[in-house]
């Protein structure tokens, strides 16, 4: 049986049991095993399962949101909404994702915005 978090299927049963360990599990990891649940189902390639992913992110960007992991959430909203064929959706998602991964690995240039009088260097 696989963990509580990275179930292939979904049903009310499924989805009852990974609600009850979510509001459990420590705040720093709900946010983690919501974007690594989301993930699976829409990996599957079942348009009635890329609902649920999408259903989750949601919840992630609206109640667990975690900077380190958004990029990987708009990663897995992308994969879902090409799934149900929402092409323009999943580009804009894909593009959410590689700005995020911008600011992560960049924080330098991220400082220099909101830090008044902050000279960058010339290395970046």
């Amino acid at each position: 049986m696989p963990d509580w978090f990275r179930r292939t299927d979904w049903n009310e049963e499924i989805e009852a049991e990974f609600f009850r360990r979510l509001k459990r599990a420590r705040q720093y990891n709900s946010s983690q095993y919501l974007v690594i649940q989301a993930g699976i189902p829409g990996r599957m390639g079942r348009p009635e399962l890329a609902a649920v992913t999408l259903n989750l992110i949601e919840l992630f960007f609206q109640e667990h949101y975690d900077a380190i992991l958004a990029g990987q959430a708009f990663t897995v909203r992308g994969e879902a909404l090409l799934i149900l064929g929402r092409w323009d959706e999943a580009c804009q998602a894909f593009e959410d994702a590689c700005g995020t991964a911008d600011e992560a690995h960049h924080p330098r240039r991220h400082l220099a915005e909101v830090s008044p009088g902050h000279r960058p260097s010339s290395r970046t």
